[in-house]
């Protein structure tokens, strides 16, 4: 079975998305490590801040 030229251009280009979109998403495995290695100062902030707002709103109760 013959394939048409254009549905081998389209089956390449099938392929070729579907590896782009691989490389993608290993980019992102890679920055969401690099992030979640990154040192907790932010989230100890934000701890901090939902803490204080904590004790002030269980203050009013």
């Amino acid at each position: 079975m013959e394939i048409s030229k254009k549905a081998r251009e389209a089956i390449e280009d099938i392929i070729n998305r579907r590896a782009k979109i691989a490389s993608m998403q290993e980019q992102l495995k890679e920055d969401v490590k690099a992030v979640a290695e990154h040192p907790g100062e932010v989230v100890e902030e934000e701890r901090d801040t939902l803490d204080t707002v904590e004790s002030l709103v269980g203050e009013r109760e």
